[in-house]
């Protein structure tokens, strides 16, 4: 018998050898949820303040001012919004602001074909409510660096206290493969803002008709495989944007690629609340003297049913907290609360600690927990459990590390509560 390491990693990652690769030509589109596309186009946000730009001159001409920088493609990008000055007056006409400049070739400065008109008008209100801000409409930009270009659209937006634009990049890369006997999409993202399709930092998703358009937080990274019908399937895109694709049997999806998923959406999660923090912790009372564990939860990403086996082989109750990738109030419980020692120790000496991913869970899992056992309606959604595998208690929503403890604490003293709504 002839020996292969090919055939020795195949069968320790639960797949067979891969079939040929079908070479298909791609297309490049403009995201739209609405029309069905596969995937919403991914955003950045560029937080504007009165603090003029350190080592970027400000433009000449322009009032009431607003200054904002942002990494795109590895490379800073400096954004004004102001108010053109009426020369003749020598004072601004009505309007907040109109002019928007973004340096689009990012050399440091804002040149004169980098000047955008902004078109500005208030929000409506609910009801008889006063307007709560007002918005730009979307203006179209082409960013030129890095040997590639890559297009845009910004949009302003005056919240007060909180002021911005929301850069949209709405291009993918699409192609329609047959898995099985279904049609499939596959959609490429550019992650990196760099210009091109299939980086290694770029993103992709296999769709299937009726899904929904996936976010960043649901996509593989491009070394990682799908799993559909039966198959294990990868991809790579060539420079011409071809899309390799190649597929292999296999029984579910590769388990180091499903940990490698999970922690790179914490990451892009944290990189996120990070910038928020300061903000944050004010509006809600967060106690940042709080120790923080140096070791982590010992989570373990099982079924339920080998979440109730776990708590039965270690006598202990079971935790069991419901989410999903593009949950932001779940991802702050990791970010503020799962982190706190006090909370770290209780979990890992007292429960079984356990996640369920909408996106990773075996079918039918996600609503067995949700509609049957938590009777949840939304996530955070979080359950004690008992040998039996029936709730003991529920805890719904985001909680500051001294609100989950008293939670943690009645269910360890028997106090039912599945009464409690659900969800952040």
């Amino acid at each position: 018998m002839k020996f292969s390491w090919l055939s020795v990693v195949a069968a320790i990652c639960g797949i067979s050898l891969a079939q040929s690769p079908i070479k298909l030509t791609g297309a490049i589109k403009v995201a739209d949820p609405k029309a069905g596309s596969p995937v919403g186009p991914l955003s950045e946000s560029v937080a504007l303040s009165r603090t003029a730009l350190d080592g970027v001159p400000s433009p000449a001409g322009i009032a009431n001012a607003w200054f904002g920088q942002q990494m795109i493609g590895g490379t800073k990008v400096s954004f004004t919004v102001g108010k053109s000055l009426t020369f003749e007056q020598g004072t601004p006409a009505a309007a907040q602001v109109d002019t928007l400049f973004v340096d689009l070739n990012a050399d440091g400065k804002f040149d004169s074909n980098e000047r955008l008109t902004l078109i500005v008008t208030p929000i409506k209100g609910r009801g008889d409510a006063p307007s709560p801000g007002e918005t730009g409409a979307p203006v179209d930009l082409v960013f030129t660096f890095g040997g590639a270009t890559t297009k845009a659209k910004a949009t302003f937006f005056n919240m007060n206290p909180s002021t911005s634009l929301n850069l949209s990049f709405a291009s993918y890369l699409e192609a329609v493969v047959k898995i099985g006997e279904e049609d499939c999409t596959v959609a490429v993202v550019d992650q990196d803002f760099d210009g091109r399709f299939g980086g290694a930092m770029d993103l992709w998703v296999l769709s299937k008709k009726g899904d929904r358009p996936a976010t960043i937080y649901a996509m593989n990274g491009m070394s990682e495989h799908a799993f559909a019908n039966g198959q294990s399937v990868g991809i790579k895109v060539g420079k011409d944007n071809s899309v390799e694709v190649t597929m292999a049997q296999a029984t579910g999806p590769i388990a180091l690629e499903l940990d490698a998923h999970r922690t790179r959406v914490l990451h892009i999660w944290s990189s996120r609340f990070d910038k928020e923090r300061e903000k944050f912790v004010v509006l809600q009372k967060v106690d940042t003297s709080r120790p923080v564990a140096k070791t982590p939860i010992q989570w373990n990403f099982v079924s339920f049913e080998e979440a109730i086996a776990l708590g039965k082989q270690q006598n202990k109750a079971v935790f069991i907290d419901v989410m999903a990738f593009w949950c932001v109030w779940c991802y702050r419980m990791d970010y503020y609360t799962y982190c706190d020692q006090e909370v770290v120790d209780l979990m890992n000496s007292k429960f079984v600690p356990c996640k369920l991913i909408q996106e990773q869970a075996k079918e039918g899992e996600y609503d067995l927990l949700m509609k049957e056992k938590l009777k949840a309606k939304g996530i955070p959604a979080m359950g004690v459990f008992n040998a039996a595998g029936e709730v003991t208690h529920t805890i719904g929503g985001w909680k500051k590390p001294e609100q989950f403890l008293e939670e943690l604490n009645k269910a360890l003293a028997g106090k039912t509560d599945k009464g409690e709504k659900q969800g952040g």
